[in-house]
Parts: structure tokens; sequence; C-alpha cells
């Protein structure tokens, strides 16, 4: 990141340094760039913010930033080299310190490995060793505050350390999320053991590229943080006993961070003194440097300009090094303040004006929830191998955990199972599970309850294997009837399931956050699971109450039972009992957010996230008048969607850039590449390029066009808007036909007549590009004349081009050369207008104030599990 221009108002002079530019902007002050009147040499100067400089306690904190640098000075610090913090404008001058956060080089070059690692691993635990010797714990121990510059590793940013002879520090949980120690959690005393246990996060996320507990929301990161174990990726060795050992639950089973290093430096013979174990640790970590070079303009010293946390960045001039460091590059400390607390790291960060997410409140243990779900009948089904509507996955998930678990942010994390590894080709694939997995009745769970569950759940023809199962073994067959157990999946041992797929898919593991791919007990399978609750009574059709289930693998959820009212009722009847107090938690049905907002009662919450899912236009390509790619493009720049969503959703939708869903992991804007690039009639509404199309393409004004949409889907709130937009712009008559069933609108959509326009919503059944894709435009998805199949490629079309770069996907064993040739696949559709894009789905659900982590996860499910009484 280059060094940006000073601002007006700015001061260009100060004491006796010249300012240049400015660094960033922290809590407390702004960091410039200046060079001193003596020699020219560059440092760093850290100006308290004028704001403060009246607040004694302002002050204070700078001060006391000040007093915990040049505590740690002897063993590892850029050097303070002037300061003032008792006059007008308080300032601090350090020595320039270049290079880039470990964060930006993981996101920018990938995961570390091998000797770079060590490094990382050994001039990391080398400072944070040197920083306790020195009294001070530091209390925000992440990659972004470990700096990777030219002659090893350095640990920047001491805006919340503390000195351990200061006040104990308690009940304050200060950190950052993924990163931080149960203890800290838990408002115990934090000291030391709290950093170790932050560096061995750190570590992981060096080695893997995600932290060990995950980084989505945070009441589940702290969930994990407290009850599961860590998945520590590939890391192995030395550094992984060591990491392992670090991230004891019990602060008191850690090593010191003197002791970590001695393992890590394989020291044998008498400990050598701590002095003397630092140097050895710096010259290991200064070895061979640099593990990742600093880029030239982009130099950034670990500091990211609208980030809460400010330190120094540019070109390098080289300061020698005192005497005492015995010819080594002792690892370097450089000061910075400001760290916003409990911003949950991603990436580089929160905005300019601090963190993007309030101090989390933790939580009581008890109490219960009382929630409607939306059912239609009597005919309510939990069990994973047939639970397909939103509610029924609702409750199956709470019910059932199977060998992965699907994270808020679409990626796919072990959960009974250890490790999940496919073959050199992926056509096979291998899952090493938990040892210390129990049903909810106290029996073992094995190899062979995964296998008896799979099973069960392929016998169950058209449920959700029919998606998730259908590439194993044998599937085709079981589903069918005509054998019982499929071919693809065997117990290899007690502690392993072995799975064959029928072609190669390198995506598969993607699936496995489906609960549909849990064990099953040999008997009561209708009542004992392995989720977070097990059933303790059930009025069929009626209510459901679930209880904690204590035997679940994964920890404890906080609430002792939830209570499911199975309601026919509407919407806005849900709402007035939501209002009333009778309910905890209640979705709101499409269409309805305007109502849910406008009635919600002040200090609760109405949640609305995105999910894997879109709504967009089906244009029948094999006749009538959406036959030309003009005519489809035409219809595509004539809709103006940021008013389709603002009057439709009341804001509560988001247009969609392409045609793949936003939310899924690896997808985005046009800046990450992502759909956005594709799409320009996706972007914004242009009458006069969709006027010249419909001209080009024959789409006349006068045309009638129908639209077909399907009355479950709700379209009433919107069909009527696209209708006048398309009269509007190019003088089409819409003509709104409605189908009640999906059956029957499929069946309209493929009548041997049918033109114009149907309306769909589709959703990935595992979060990938792919299997949105697939299912929707594939050559081989196109249902049979009467609507029949299991293909939902309405449109009819057919793009030999497109199929042969989508089927590349799950072959290709690299995820970044997944995510291109999707994008590949999603442009030639887009290009040729195969669908046309109105807004990705979000799931909207009330919530109430009384409790906390109760939010909704990547399939918008209420995350029961974390939820907690305030």
């Amino acid at each position: 990141m280059a060094v940006l221009p000073l601002r007006p108002g700015d001061p260009d002079r100060l004491s006796g340094y010249t300012l240049i530019g400015r660094l960033g902007v922290g809590g407390q002050g702004t960091v410039f760039l200046g060079e001193d009147d003596d020699g020219g040499r560059r440092v760093a100067i850290k100006l308290m913010h004028a704001a403060f400089t009246d607040d004694p306690r302002a002050r204070s904190r700078f001060a006391a930033e000040l007093a915990a640098a040049r505590r740690v000075a002897p063993f590892c610090t850029a050097p303070i080299l002037d300061s003032d913090v008792d006059g007008d404008a308080p300032y601090i001058v350090s020595e320039f310190v270049p290079g880039r956060p470990l964060s930006t080089v993981l996101r920018e070059d990938g995961p570390r490995s091998g000797a770079a690692l060590d490094r990382i691993a050994v001039g990391t635990i080398t400072a944070l060793a040197a920083i306790h010797q020195a009294g001070v714990v530091h209390r925000d121990f992440k990659p972004h505050n470990v700096m990777l510059a030219a002659d090893g590793p350095r640990v920047i940013d001491f805006g919340i350390a503390r000195a351990l002879d200061a006040t104990t520090v308690s009940g304050h949980a200060v950190g950052t999320p993924s990163y931080m120690a149960p203890e800290q959690i838990s408002g115990d005393e934090v000291g030391p053991p709290a950093d170790v246990f932050a560096w061995a996060s750190t570590m992981v996320f060096a080695a893997t590229g995600r932290p060990p507990f995950g980084n989505d929301t945070i009441p589940a990161v702290m969930h994990r943080i407290l009850h599961i174990e860590p998945d520590l990726g590939g890391l192995e060795g030395r550094l992984r006993e060591t990491v392992e050992q670090c991230l004891a639950k019990d602060p008191a089973g850690r090593p010191t961070s003197h002791q970590a290093l001695i393992r890590l430096l394989d020291q044998s013979g008498p400990v050598p003194a701590p002095a003397v174990a630092l140097n050895r640790g710096a010259v290991a970590a200064a070895e061979n440097a640099p593990a990742s070079p600093a880029k030239p303009e982009e130099s950034d010293g670990g500091l990211t300009e609208p980030r809460d946390t400010t330190h120094p960045v540019a070109r390098r001039k080289r300061i020698p090094r005192p005497v005492w460091a015995g010819g080594a590059a002792l690892v370097a400390l450089a000061v910075a303040a400001g760290a916003a607390a409990w911003v949950l790291w991603s990436g580089d960060g929160g905005g300019q004006d601090g963190p993007k997410k309030p101090a989390a409140v933790i939580g009581r243990t008890g109490g219960e929830l009382t929630m409607a779900l939306p059912v239609a009948g009597t005919d309510f089904r939990f069990d994973p191998a047939e639970a397909r509507s939103g509610s029924e996955r609702t409750v199956a998930e709470q019910l059932s955990t199977g060998p992965a678990e699907l994270g808020t942010d679409g990626r796919v994390r072990p959960a009974l199972a250890t490790a999940i590894k496919p073959s050199a080709g992926c056509s096979a694939w291998e899952l090493t599970l938990r040892r210390d997995t129990a049903f909810s009745d106290g029996t073992k769970v094995d190899a062979a309850a995964f296998v008896r569950g799979w099973n069960a759940a392929a016998r169950v023809g058209n449920g959700p294997a029919a998606t998730a199962m259908r590439d194993i073994k044998g599937y085709a067959e079981v589903a069918g009837g005509d054998r019982t157990t499929m071919s693809g999946v065997r117990a290899a041992g007690p502690g392993t399931v072995e799975v064959a797929l029928s072609s190669p898919d390198c995506e598969f593991d993607k699936r496995l956050g489906d609960p549909v791919f849990a064990p099953v007990p040999k008997k009561d399978a209708d009542r004992v699971g392995t989720g977070p609750f097990k059933i303790e009574s059930y009025d069929k059709g009626k209510r459901l109450v679930l209880a904690r289930n204590d035997r679940w693998a994964l920890g404890q959820a906080r609430l002792d039972r939830v209570i499911i009212d199975l309601d026919s009722s509407t919407t806005a009847d849900t709402i007035s009992a939501f209002q009333a107090g009778k309910y905890g938690f209640s979705p709101v049905g499409s269409g309805e957010e305007a109502l849910a907002r406008s009635r919600l009662p002040e200090g609760d919450r109405l949640l609305n996230r995105p999910i894997g899912a879109a709504t967009y236009l089906i244009p029948i390509t094999a006749r009538g008048p959406l036959r030309t790619r003009e005519a489809r493009l035409a219809v595509s720049y004539a809709l103006d969607r940021a008013e389709l969503t603002d009057k439709a959703y009341n804001g509560l939708r988001a247009p969609a850039p392409g045609l793949v869903p936003s939310a899924l992991p690896g997808w985005g804007t046009q800046a990450s590449g992502g759909s956005a690039a594709a799409c320009a009639s996706c972007v914004r509404q242009n009458v006069a390029e969709a006027r010249r199309l419909a001209k080009a393409g024959g789409l006349a004004p006068g045309t009638t066009l129908r639209l077909i949409v399907q009355g479950e889907m709700n379209a009433a709130h919107w069909a009527p808007l696209v209708q006048r937009q398309l009269d509007r712009v190019l003088g089409l008559k819409v003509v709104i036909e409605s189908e009640e069933s999906m059956a029957e609108w499929k069946a309209a959509m493929m009548a041997p007549d049918a033109s114009g326009l149907g309306s769909s919503g589709y959703g990935a059944p595992y979060p990938t590009a792919y299997a949105f894709l697939h299912p929707t435009l594939g050559g081989d998805q196109i249902p049979s004349a009467d609507g029949g199949g299991e293909g939902f490629n309405l449109s009819q079309w057919s793009n030999a081009r497109f199929d042969a770069t989508l089927a590349r996907v799950p072959r290709a064993t690299d995820e970044q050369t997944r995510l291109g040739l999707a994008r590949q696949a999603e442009k030639i559709a887009l290009d040729d207008m195969a669908l046309i894009p109105l807004w990705n789905t979000r799931k909207t659900a009330l919530a109430d104030r009384s409790f906390v982590g109760l939010d909704l996860d990547f399939e918008g499910v209420p995350t029961l599990a974390g939820a907690a009484l305030r």
C-alpha cells in the first residue's frame, strides 16, 4: 500500500521532523511518515487526535502505549526514537518498519508451508516470549498484527496491550474473536497463556488460510473455541504438536511462550536462558529471509488505511541493530495502537469509523425459546432422509450432525469427521471420523452408523439424497429399489468411511454439510440423533419440543429446550404473535418483509441475510418472441432491478449482478472477479440499449409476452412490477399466468406451445457455483415434455461450449481453477442471456432482543445451537 499524501489541515512539521505522507488513522491518532532533520532517516510519527488532547483518559492510554513499547524494547522492539506525551500535541516517534501483514500475504500469495512457515512460527513465538519476559501481555495477537519484513517476522500493535503488574483485566473480553482464548471469552483473568493460544490460532491460519475455529459469526466462533476441538488442517510434525498443546482449553495446560520457543528450536540438553533462547529464535527466524518480501508499492508495514489500527509503512531504510543483538536481526516489535476490539477478522477488515460488529454478549446457559415454523398440513418430516422444506431442514439440522458442518460463511468444515480427503483424481473420498462421538441415547457412533444412515437416505427416492448422493456408486440402484445398499460406501474399520463416486468430483466434500449424511443408530432412528438437540415430545403437526443433547460431540447448546409451533397461519398472524411476545423467533415469508419491518417491536431485530439462491426470469428459448439472443438481452436491459427490489421487498433484497448467487463462497462482485464482470445488463437499466436490441431481435412494441409464475413462489407482489416495466420501456403486453403447484408450473413451461417467460427461484443444493449452474442450464437437465424429471433447465437452452466448460469444474483439483471455469461458464450463459437474473435471495426473520447468538446461518436456518438468553 503506497504512502498517502497529506490532507488539508495535516501538519507538515513536528518538532525536528518533516512529515511527508500519511500512513493511516487509528483510534487514538494519525500515523505519519516523516524524516528527521539530522540525517533524513525515515521514521513513523503517531500524533494524537486533537479531539483527545484534553481528555485525561486518552492521554493516559497514549502514555501507556509508549510505556508498553519501551518496556519490551531491550528484547524485540523497533526503537522508540522520540516522544512527547505531555505537550499540547502528544506524539511518539519510532523506527520505520516495512513489510506486509501476514493476513495480506496469505490473501495474495496463499498459505505458508515448509521453511517459510517455520520462520514465521519461530519468529513470532520469539517476539511473544520477549514481550512476556518484559512483563507485558499483548492481548490481540492475530495475523494482521504479524508483519513479514525483509529480515524476519515482527509482532506489532500494542494498542490494547497491558503490563502484567497492572490491574488484572477480567470481565472484559478484548481481542479478535477468531483468535481469542476461552478465558477471554468467559471473562476470566487474561495473562500470557491467552497470547499463546492466539499465537497457535495464527499459526493454523498461516498454514491453512483459515483460523482453527472458523471466522463467521461471533457467537459461532466463540462456541467452537469454548467447546469444540480445533481444525489444524495440514499442520505437521513438531509445529503441529506445539500448536495443539497451545490450543488447550485450560490455560494451565498450555506451554509458556518460552517453552513453545524451546520446542520449536528442538533444543536438547539444559534449557537455555531466556536471553539465549530469544537470540537463537531471532537467528532462526531471520535465516534465509524473507519468507515473503514486501511488494515494492505495497510495503504497508501492516496498515490498511481504512482500518482502525495504525503502524509504520513504506520502503525500508535499514537501521543498524544494537550491538547486543549478537549479529542477528532480532525480531522487532513495531508500535501501533487503536486496534478495534471485537472485530471478527475478515482479511484487512473494518471501516474508518471503527468496527462493524458491536461487542458481543455471551449470554447464559438455561431457559427456553419458543418459535414458529411455517408448515402446510400435518405431514411434517424432520428425518434428514426426508426433510426437504425449509422448516423440515431447520429441525433436521438440530437433530442430526453429519461428517461436516456448513458455516455461516457457506464454507464446509469437518464436524463428526476430523479429515475429509479425496483420491488423486477425486473419484474416491476418505472420511476419518472423530473417536468421541455418541448418539443422544449414549450408543457409540462408528463408520457403520454412517454407512447405515447414507443407505437409508438413498432408499428415499425423492428425498434430499437425490441431489446429494446421486454420484455415489450404486445410488441409482438403491433409489430405484433394486438394491438396499450402495456399492460406493463402505466402512473401512470403525473410524473410516470410504466413498467411491461414479465420476470424479473434487467438490464432493461441499455436500457433506447436509444433514442427510448424518449417521443413524440401529434402532429408534426417528428419536435418536447426533445434533445439538434431541426430541423431548412431538404433537404431530402442531408442536415439537427439543431438549438439549448433552452428548453432542461439538459442545453444548446453551438453551435447555426449544419449543416449535408448527404453524399454518399467515405471516401477518405470526408477526402479530411475535409482537405479543408469544415467540422469540419467527421466519418472515417472501413478500412480507416490508410488513415485518413496519411492525417490528422496538429493540427487537429483523434478521436478513443472503443465501446461496437467486430469483430469475426464464426465457423460453426454443420458440416464441424470446427465441433470439437480442430479444432476451432487451428484456434484461429494460428491467430496473433496484426499483423491483425496493418496491417488492422494501430494500431487503439485492439486485443480482449475475446468475450465480453472490453469497456462494468465492463468488461476488466485479472486484473479486465474480458475476458483475460478466453481465452489463444486470448492473443498471439502459432504456436506449433495450429498445435497440428489441428492434434487432424482432421484439416489436405491442408483442404479447406470457409470464408464467408459480403460485407457491408468491410472485403476486413483484410480477406486476415486471409487467409495468416491460410495458413502459418496450411496449410489451405482458400477460401473467399463475400455476398453483410446482408440477403444474413445470408442465406449463414445457408444453409444446409454451413461449415467453417463466419466473423461478433456485438455491444451490450445496455451496458451489457448479451446483447452481448445472441444474438450471445444463444441456442434460432439460425436463421431459410433461415437466417431469429432476432437471430444472426450463429455458430449454443448450450450448455445447457451456456444457464442456462446466463439465471441467468438478474434475479440477484446485479451487481457484474451479471458480475460474465456473465464471467462464456463467459468462457464456449471460452472453446469450439464457436466464435473466433478478435478485439474490435473502432469508428474513424476527428475533427477540432477549436472546443473543440467535441469527440465520448460510441456509437461512436459525442458529439455535449458539443461541442463549441474555
